[in-house]
Order: C-alpha cells, then structure tokens, then sequence
C-alpha cells in the first residue's frame, strides 16, 4: 500500500481548497469503505486523503425548494 498524507479541513471551503490544488492526486472520504478498500487493494495511489468527517452539516438532510439536499456524511441507512 503507498503511502499518502491524511488531512481533516475543518470546514467544507478548506476541503475544496486542498481538492482543487491537488487535483486528480486526492480522494474525498466521508465513510470510507470503498475508498480504504481501493488504497488496500492497490487500485488507487491517492497523495492525500481528504476526510470530511469533521465538517459541520455534511450530516444532515435539508429539504429544498427542487427537492433535497443530503450532506455526504448521510448513510444508506439514513435514507431509507
């Protein structure tokens, strides 16, 4: 498995920031299961791990005027 630095923006400008500077080299995490499994696998050689876990409102589900809004955080479970 590559190695690759992992880093926690604390809001959602900070993640776009570090995304749109490294570009294709960073990968978004917000659950994990398939992104870890790629790294594991040696499918996928990220240079930076962007993980929004910590980002307020990315864990909620906001009703709009075209329909909904379902932060990235929001589980399958949640959904449903």
């Amino acid at each position: 498995m590559q190695t690759f630095k992992y880093v926690q923006p604390k809001s959602l400008s900070d993640a776009a920031g570090i995304s749109e500077k490294e570009g294709s080299a960073a990968i978004l995490f917000a659950g994990g299961t398939d992104v870890l499994g790629l790294i594991k696998n040696d499918i996928i050689f990220p240079s930076k791990v962007i993980n929004l876990k910590s980002i307020p409102g990315l864990d909620k589900i906001k009703p709009t005027g075209a329909g909904l809004k379902i932060g990235a955080l929001i589980t399958v479970n949640e959904i449903a």
